[in-house]
């Protein structure tokens, strides 16, 4: 089945923000590597040579919470959820997660931790249809993530 718009737009944002991430990343860290792989690679192997998948949040701000995927489907149609995110099967052994404003930088064996201790402070959304996951207050991320960026634009 084909993908839905939706899916291609949320696709077309995680991009651009890979843009982004890569435009920051020699100011932020500047002693350490990053190189985004071709998109037909990045689904079989991880998004980055690194080992760091990279997702946008455009929701971050509006809610107060980092949402973490777990699962997806490029389809509203599509009979099953596949293994995504912090279970896709890949090299990613970390996941900077964020927004124009700030980002996260998470071990993804924290992330699974977290998924099966479920805390209290964990809010777990109803299925957008093509996404399952569950959401991480901010301030509770900030103590639990590896490292926090915060950027100001003037």
């Amino acid at each position: 089945m084909e993908m839905t718009q939706y899916y291609k737009d949320k696709l077309a944002e995680g991009q651009q923000y890979e843009n982004f991430v890569m435009s920051r990343w020699p100011d932020v860290y500047p002693n350490r590597k990053l190189t985004i792989r071709e998109s037909k690679y990045a689904q079989l192997k991880g998004e980055t040579e690194e080992g760091i998948e990279i997702k946008y949040d455009g929701r971050m701000e509006e809610t107060g919470r980092v949402y973490i995927e777990m699962q997806e489907k490029t389809h509203i149609d599509n009979e099953k959820y596949v293994e995504s995110g912090i279970y896709r099967n890949d090299n990613s052994k970390l996941f900077l997660i964020g927004n124009m404003t700030q980002w996260f930088l998470f071990s993804k064996e924290k992330l699974v931790w977290l998924d099966r201790l479920d805390p209290p402070f964990l809010y777990r959304p109803k299925p957008t249809g093509t996404s399952i996951g569950f959401c991480i207050p901010v301030e509770n991320a900030k103590h639990l993530c590896l490292d926090h960026k915060e950027f100001f634009f003037s």
